[in-house]
């Protein structure tokens, strides 16, 4: 247990959604997914993950075999072969679910019906508004990295399987994890961060989001200023706590996404945009008083909030995107720390990563950037 009202707001949230996934499910894939959950006190997320994982790998069997639920069985299961695997991992490339087949009839009709409309008439406008109408089908497609992790949570239903005596094979585990295509580091450089940090403080956004934006100014200062200085994700933003911080120290105590708490350190300018938030704008929210990033409702601001206002802010700042996910901060954080130090090993404990495989993506990302980053420490204060 721990005294983090956030923490434990999630831990309930996810252990409800587990509980209604297994209730869908054989009863021994509850027993393995409690097996997750008795490792730590918040291995909850990866519980919920595996759990939602193997409710696809069945229904796949109960949709494209004509199984039911019941008849998927350890002994089954233990019947497979590694082919029933990949096929499956094939599969999760591009497949319908029930749901999407019957919402995809509902719209055939409708879409040849506008399509006639369209063959019968030739003014542009009414083409533009009647293809405006159409809906596309709907399908699901599983990247690699997400088919790896489907493939973990089989592997590990399996190892549980033989511990206990239910199962003698496990084929998932000779099928290939899937390795997603390495893909371009979208950060920003010394000036984007400038031109950021400009955009706020002025507060230079369209009249909708203007008014709003003057009332929480300092709060999305703050925000944007700790996640450009520290790379902790947003979801980690949002879990913290006015108690969390050691004002002395210069450092915040983070739940971290794997579900441990970490402590991460900040420099001055970081502790100034935080003070001027927290003792000039920020009022005491409805309920969970502790919070520190606080909605105009009074309610803790959600991950999915903090990450608006970041692509609100970022909108047009970069050529590279027409706006950043707050997901890129980190990146952007990351590349600018190796600029400065050239030292991965450093960037690697600053993410808090485990392996340096996952962090040489923004060395090269930053061997473009050094130049501009040279005009930084590590960004302006």
């Amino acid at each position: 247990m721990t005294d983090n009202v956030f923490a434990e707001q999630q831990r309930a949230k996810f252990l409800n959604r587990i509980d209604e996934v297994c209730d869908s499910l054989p009863d021994f894939v509850g027993d393995y997914i409690a097996t997750i959950l008795n490792r730590g006190d918040f291995k909850f997320r990866t519980a919920y993950v595996y759990a939602v994982d193997l409710r696809t790998f069945f229904l796949y069997f109960v949709e494209n075999k004509r199984m039911s639920m019941s008849d998927i069985t350890p002994a089954y299961l233990d019947s497979l072969l590694p082919r029933d695997i990949d096929r499956f991992m094939t599969y999760l490339q591009h497949y319908t679910t029930e749901d999407d087949v019957r919402y995809n009839e509902s719209i055939r009709s409708v879409n040849l019906e506008l399509q006639a409309q369209i063959d019968r008439t030739s003014d542009k406008d009414t083409i533009e508004s009647l293809r405006a109408k159409m809906k596309t089908e709907a399908f699901h497609h599983v990247g690699a990295s997400s088919r790896a992790q489907h493939l973990a949570a089989i592997r590990g239903l399996y190892k549980f399987l033989i511990r206990n005596g239910l199962a003698h094979t496990n084929p998932a585990s000779m099928v290939d994890t899937p390795r997603p295509a390495s893909k371009e580091v979208i950060a920003l450089n010394a000036k984007e961060v400038g031109d950021l940090m400009d955009k706020l403080e002025h507060v230079d956004l369209n009249k909708k989001d203007l008014t709003y934006a003057k009332r929480q100014q300092l709060r999305d200062i703050a925000i944007v200023t700790l996640l450009l200085n520290t790379g902790i994700r947003v979801s980690e933003a949002a879990g913290i706590d006015i108690s969390d911080i050691d004002w002395n120290g210069n450092s915040v105590k983070i739940l971290r996404k794997e579900g441990r708490f970490d402590r991460v350190y900040f420099h001055n300018g970081v502790h100034e945009a935080l003070k001027e938030y927290i003792e000039l704008e920020r009022k005491d929210p409805i309920g969970d008083v502790d919070a520190l990033f606080v909605s105009r409702w009074g309610k803790r601001m959600s991950p999915q909030a903090i990450s608006t206002i970041v692509s609100k802010y970022t909108e047009g700042i970069t050529v590279k995107k027409a706006h950043l996910s707050a997901h890129k901060l980190r990146a952007s954080f990351a590349t600018a720390l190796y600029d400065a130090s050239e030292d991965i090993m450093m960037v690697r404990d600053a993410l808090n990563h485990t392996s340096l495989s996952s962090v040489t993506k923004y060395v090269d990302s930053a061997e473009k950037n050094k130049k501009a980053a040279a005009e930084m420490r590590i960004w302006k204060e």
